[in-house]
């Protein structure tokens, strides 16, 4: 019955901790998620920027796994190049190690537990109180940070009761295959509870439980660091190329500073305990455990720096991209449905590569526009494959809680989606090849049908999301100028059958073509009104004053 009440409180601690990681993170990442996001996209800019972002956000998120969704977000989003994101995810591990030093300097040094209940139950009234708000969110982190430190409590209790018990002399101890038992001993653990958090916590309460010695203590940290990487194999599963590289730095990342680790354990541990008595502090071994932890990740920083470019080109290298496959999402990744601004972003640049994939059916300038039925299908497919991926992709956000300029945003992503797919379908069954075939007489039909085809260009050139500008009367004079140009057309074409010049059938293919693509330029135009307000936002949103500029553009809705 003993060793059965022992591991019901092993059990629960554990689930205690699990339980109040999950609560502190998840409210953290909703309540400070503007600012995540921030400091991913403007704090960047060079590798050490890069490094402290990766802490911050961590230490404020209490979340390396987050943090890698974040930055995986950033990169298939095209906001964050590989090079920049390599130095966030290094950062990450850094700021992961905040996780240790709660443990044991508040965690075990302090007696926190007759604190840790009030903490619950005042942040669940927050959260109760405040729904879907900020205010609740805070308050499911405060609930999270009581969960937190009492099941640390009760894992202390369990590990001091197992270590009066058990003889900790039958362990394996010294030498390389010991240390790297327990090394793969924490990764199974890590892959297990998907947390290197709690098997942190279970390793420094271990040690400071006596039931484990620190030297085998801190070889499960070094495999829980290693473990981790698991977490991010498994989130890209299926994922876009730039998802794998990003993973794969990760890894790389953390096997290096695990056998770093590894090689100099012994003589960073004997470098801390003498450091330790010679500053006086009172012997701790869960403090021990995590200065080490710390050290041996930023003696991985030290080392990945002068080898981070050389580690990007690798991963470039190596990767066969996903984004060839012309049908396969660049921009969506179901990793990044928990932080809302961040799937938005995704799918507002989904809906505008869907964009330029239409416009090639639309712009006789572009070659796909002159190819045969075959390749106009194949575009077709793609596009309505594309299509088909946004609007999933919006039904699983949809089903987050989401801030209000997302929320607002979602019915103008859905309507261009609806546009360009209408594109596709007005082109499909076309042969704008049928324009240019011999057989019509008359200069001035052939001068009209290249006027409708300079209008169509000059449209589909006001459709294009991507431009540098854009003025509404440029808009406004292209429709003149198509509407004016499909009108002589249509006229001319009449006239020349009714003269017998022109095939009936010749005529009437010829005026279902005509018709269609200006039909499919128009709605191409009428998504990218839809979008350039929610790119312009976008865009806005990391220059000074980007809120103003974004509620501006928020004024004026665009067109059905």
């Amino acid at each position: 019955m003993e060793v059965a009440r022992q591991i019901g409180a092993f059990a629960g601690g554990l689930g205690l901790f699990l339980l109040g990681i999950w609560l502190m993170t998840d409210g953290l990442k909703f309540a400070a998620g503007g600012a995540l996001q921030r400091i991913l996209r403007r704090g960047t800019g060079s590798p050490l920027a890069g490094l402290l972002s990766g802490i911050v956000v961590t230490a404020m998120v209490q979340s390396s796994s987050a943090v890698t969704v974040a930055t995986i977000g950033f990169v298939n989003a095209g906001l964050l190049s590989l090079a920049r994101a390599v130095w966030v995810i290094f950062g990450s591990n850094i700021g992961t190690t905040m996780t240790g030093w709660l443990v044991a300097l508040i965690g075990i040094k302090l007696q926190i537990e007759p604190l840790a209940l009030p903490f619950i139950g005042m942040g669940m009234l927050l959260r109760l109180g405040a729904p879907g708000r900020r205010a609740g969110a805070i308050g499911q982190a405060i609930a999270g940070f009581g969960a937190f430190f009492l099941g640390i409590g009760v894992l202390q209790d369990a590990f001091a009761d197992i270590g009066a018990r058990f003889d900790v002399a039958v362990l394996p101890q010294t030498g390389l295959p010991a240390i790297l038992l327990f090394v793969a001993a924490g990764v199974v653990l890590t892959f297990l509870t998907q947390a290197s958090a709690a098997v942190m916590a279970i390793a420094l309460t271990a040690a400071a439980g006596g039931a484990l010695p620190l030297e085998p203590a801190a070889a499960i940290v070094i495999g829980a660091n290693i473990g981790t990487t698991t977490t991010a194999l498994m989130a890209v599963i299926g994922a876009t190329a730039n998802a794998k590289r990003v993973a794969m730095a990760h890894v790389v990342f953390n096997l290096g500073s695990g056998i770093i680790g590894v090689l100099t354990l012994p003589i960073l541990l004997s470098a801390i305990e003498m450091l330790r008595h010679i500053a006086g502090v009172p012997d701790g071994p869960a403090t021990t455990l995590a200065a080490f932890h710390t050290i041996f990740n930023l003696l991985g920083v030290a080392l990945a720096w002068p080898l981070a470019p050389r580690l990007v080109v690798f991963l470039r290298s190596r990767f066969v991209s996903a984004e060839e496959r012309a049908m396969q999402p660049r921009h969506l990744d179901d990793n990044v449905l928990a932080v809302p601004v961040l799937a938005a972003d995704g799918l507002l640049l989904e809906t505008q590569r869907l964009g330029r994939l239409s416009l090639d059916l639309v712009d006789p300038a572009r070659p796909p526009d002159r190819a045969g039925h075959r390749e106009r299908l194949s575009r077709s497919e793609t596009i309505h494959a594309l299509a088909k991926a946004i609007r999933a992709f919006a039904i699983r956000l949809n089903r987050e809680t989401l801030p209000q300029e997302v929320a607002a945003a979602m019915p103008g992503i859905l309507r261009a989606t609806q546009h360009y797919e209408a594109v596709a379908d007005l082109v499909l069954g076309l042969d704008p090849g049928v324009l240019e075939r011999p057989g019509m007489e008359d200069a001035a039909l052939h001068a009209a049908i290249d006027e409708f085809r300079g209008a169509l260009t000059g449209l589909a050139r006001c459709a294009d999301t991507a431009a540098a500008s854009y003025e509404d009367d440029v808009r406004e004079q292209a429709v003149a100028a198509l509407e004016k140009a499909y009108q002589r057309c249509k006229a001319l074409l009449l006239q020349e059958a009714a003269d017998r010049r022109l095939d009936v059938m010749r005529m009437d293919e010829m005026m279902r073509t005509i018709g269609q693509m200006r039909r499919a330029a128009d709605r191409a135009n009428r998504a990218a009104a839809r979008l350039r307000p929610l790119l312009a936002a976008r865009a806005a949103q990391a220059a000074p004053g980007g809120r103003e500029v974004e509620k501006a553009g928020a004024a004026n809705p665009p067109p059905n």
